[in-house]
């Protein structure tokens, strides 16, 4: 693991190549909120290096190794979720977030273009411009977000292909890797062709 500075920011990057790299494009795994990139279960990276791609994860800004500031203060995700559920705006959160993913990425070699983050208000005419091969993947036991969620983003993003895991829920427990892993390389590979 390394620093990068970007924007005056520090963040704790990780970056997984394997022996033999398949492709040049990298695979930029992006933590939710409040949690470290070291989340992210040891066997989904081991799957991605297996299928030759290079990894790259990184602790948020506030997050981890990552730097903190005390003026931004702590986000309060409850407080977050529910302003979201009612429709309300949160935009420094999201902004902070965006904005942090947008810079981080071009020191690493990965340029902007690959990198869509949108901040703020309602995103759902610009899903209509994604022309990248998508494929949301949902646990069809997710407590947090209805599967009806990721069925009607499948429907707003051209192309797309919705895969609704059984027995996932809000996390990735080692039993649902090989189907996440499975779906990522179809993803990539409509992506190459």
């Amino acid at each position: 693991m390394s620093q990068v500075e970007t924007n005056g920011l520090h963040l704790e990057v990780d970056i997984s190549a394997p022996q033999q790299q398949s492709s040049p494009i990298p695979v930029l795994m992006i933590m939710g909120l409040g949690m470290q990139l070291t989340a992210w279960p040891a066997e989904l990276v081991d799957g991605l290096l297996a299928q030759g791609r290079v990894v790259i994860r990184f602790d948020n800004r506030d997050i981890g190794l990552s730097t903190k500031r005390a003026e931004w203060g702590r986000p309060n995700l409850w407080v977050a979720s529910v302003k979201h559920a009612m429709g309300l705006p949160e935009p420094a959160l999201r902004k902070r977030i965006a904005v942090g993913v947008h810079r981080s990425v071009h020191p690493l070699g990965v340029a902007r273009q690959m990198v869509a983050i949108v901040a703020c208000g309602d995103r759902s005419a610009l899903l209509t411009r994604i022309t990248a091969p998508t494929t949301i993947i949902h646990g069809r036991s997710d407590p947090l977000i209805p599967v009806a969620a990721a069925e009607d983003l499948g429907r707003k993003i051209p192309g797309s292909q919705v895969t609704i895991i059984d027995g996932m829920g809000h996390d990735l427990p080692p039993a649902v890797i090989p189907a996440l892993l499975d779906a990522m390389r179809d993803t990539f590979a409509r992506g190459e062709r």
